[in-house]
């Protein structure tokens, strides 16, 4: 098993519940992804996890089953790692261990070791994706209405201002990145492909069969367009209405939906990928 899985197992507790997504079963020696339209071959002990997990079991029995079975704490957290990457891994944990994984996080990404999050699995819908996305924006969100309330408490009258400057960034954040997202959806289900919204912190991204080239470079593109055509729309309804300040905070997140198609970035390393790295392989694209 790879190391990228091996680290992409989420932090688990032995007394989390484990149990699998809806839409995702294991059939014979296979994972199937109905949701998507995919399977993913089990090898070895794999499928005796794999059936633990979809029954529901505790973590700390999963693994004393895998030691049980001569299976490596890599393999394992191996296995866990994929079915948390592609969003099929549920977590049923108490409020205490909840708030102790979000310490351990805190904790490695503070030391650079970033342990990874949980994927959440979504309906390819627009509740679907608006629920990832308050989700994932709630730092964002917390972030910008902390400064607007410091703001306030400054000065009163310039304040309010910056209060209601606050309000509307966030909502233009949140609804940009919905139509983002959205936009990347519409395309998707044009082209006939299955896909899940999947949500890991910050990040919301849509599960899905690769598709052609050329389909590829065009659902990556509508992403960004469709951000920045709401941005661009708050930018005029500001500047008619004298709220420069809102227009440049529209401006602004306008940019970061451009910057999205930088290779460094999900929508750019998709067009990079489709246009060098093509292939035709039946695949799990995000």
């Amino acid at each position: 098993m790879s190391r990228s899985l091996h680290t992409a197992c989420p932090i688990l507790f032995p007394n989390d519940y484990l149990h699998l997504a809806a839409g995702v079963t294991v059939h014979g020696n296979q994972l199937q992804d109905t949701l998507v339209g995919m399977q993913h071959q089990l090898h070895g002990a794999g499928k005796l996890i794999a059936e633990q997990i979809e029954a529901g079991c505790l973590f700390g029995k999963l693994e004393k089953t895998a030691k049980q079975h001569a299976v490596e704490q890599a393999h394992l957290r191996g296995l866990l790692g994929f079915l948390n990457t592609v969003g099929a891994l549920r977590i049923d944990r108490t409020r205490y261990s909840q708030l102790h994984a979000e310490i351990q996080w805190l904790q490695s990404a503070f030391l650079g070791t970033r342990l990874a999050r949980l994927r959440r699995r979504y309906p390819a819908s627009i509740r679907g994706i608006t629920v990832a996305v308050l989700r994932g924006c709630l730092p964002v969100i917390g972030a910008i209405g902390v400064g607007a309330l410091l703001s306030t408490r400054a000065n009163v009258g310039s304040g309010i201002s910056s209060l209601i400057a606050g309000t509307a960034a966030i909502a233009i954040f949140v609804f940009s990145v919905i139509a983002h997202e959205m936009s990347h959806l519409q395309l998707i289900k044009r082209y006939g492909t299955g896909v899940v919204v999947v949500q890991a912190g910050a990040h919301v991204t849509l599960l899905r069969q690769k598709v052609s080239s050329v389909q590829e470079v065009r659902i990556a593109i509508i992403g960004p367009a469709g951000g920045i055509a709401l941005c661009l729309a708050a930018v005029f309804i500001s500047v008619v209405r004298a709220r420069q300040n809102i227009a440049w905070a529209a401006g602004g997140i306008a940019v970061l939906h451009l910057l999205s198609l930088l290779p460094n970035y999900s929508d750019g390393k998709n067009i990079w990928t489709a246009i060098f790295y093509s292939t035709t392989a039946k695949e799990i694209h995000e």
